[in-house]
Parts: C-alpha cells; structure tokens; sequence
C-alpha cells in the first residue's frame, strides 16, 4: 500500500553543501521533518485502526439488528411481518408493533372478534334472541376499545 508522503523527500546533498552554521540547522530541520513525517503516518496508521474499530462494531451493530428482525418475522404471521419490509432497523419494526399492538385485552378483543363471526342463528331461534347475543358481544368489544396500555 502507497501513502501518501506528506514531505518531500531530502537528500543527503543539501546537508553536504551547507555551511557550519546552517548545515546544523538543515539536519535539525530535516530530522524534524522526518519525524513529523513519522509521527503522521504514526497518526495515520492509529485513525485507520480506529475506523477498523468503528467498521467492527458497525458491522456487529448490523448482524444484531438483523438478527432481532428475523426474531420479529418468525414469530408473527405473515400478515404482521409483510410490514417490516419498510423497515431498516429493529427499533422502527419494534415502533410499528408497540403502535399498532398495545392495547390491553387484545386477546380478549380477538375472541371477541371469533365469537362474533361464528355466531349464527340456530333453525328454531327467535331472531330477538340472537340479536341480543350479538348486542352483548358489541357492547364487550365497545368496552375494550377504550382500554389502552401505556
């Protein structure tokens, strides 16, 4: 791998052709140069292993919520789990579920539900009788619209 050099290359020419005085000056500035040209590529070298650190646990960040989406579409129907296609992250899906599915007694308004479609009306019933079955299965489902969790 090329880096980039972030000083120019000094040859040992320029040393041998200064004068007493400023030839120590020169190498002082070289070998300063030399070391800043180190110390960078030193920098250089500790920002990429900190971006590896970062690339790291981004890719195990990813993995993980990856994983939690899979949990939420294996454990719900497909009809639930057709929604999350939208969805990036796992807190977006978890959002969606909390929103839509936080009413207490959602199991109670689900037999509710069962109980109101399967009703029907036997041959010799009078039809008093079986609407006031089903006027006692909405007024249930009516009561527990209201209770929400919180």
């Amino acid at each position: 791998m090329n880096f980039p050099r972030l000083l120019p290359p000094f040859s040992m020419g320029t040393i041998m052709f200064c004068g007493p005085k400023t030839c120590a000056a020169s190498s002082k500035a070289i070998v300063y140069g030399a070391m800043l040209q180190v110390k960078s590529k030193f920098l250089f070298v500790l920002r990429m292993k900190k971006t590896r650190k970062f690339a790291d646990r981004l890719e195990d960040w990813d993995c993980k919520n990856h994983q939690i989406i899979t949990w939420f579409r294996h454990s719900t129907v497909p009809s639930i789990h057709q929604q999350f296609g939208r969805y990036e992250n796992a807190k977006d899906v978890w959002d969606l579920l909390s929103r839509h599915y936080t009413t207490a007694g959602l199991s109670h308004e689900y037999q509710l539900w069962g109980l109101l479609v399967n009703m029907k009306q036997t041959p010799r019933q009078p039809i008093n009788e079986f609407l006031s079955g089903m006027q006692s299965i909405w007024d249930q489902m009516e009561q527990s619209t209201h209770i929400v969790k919180r």
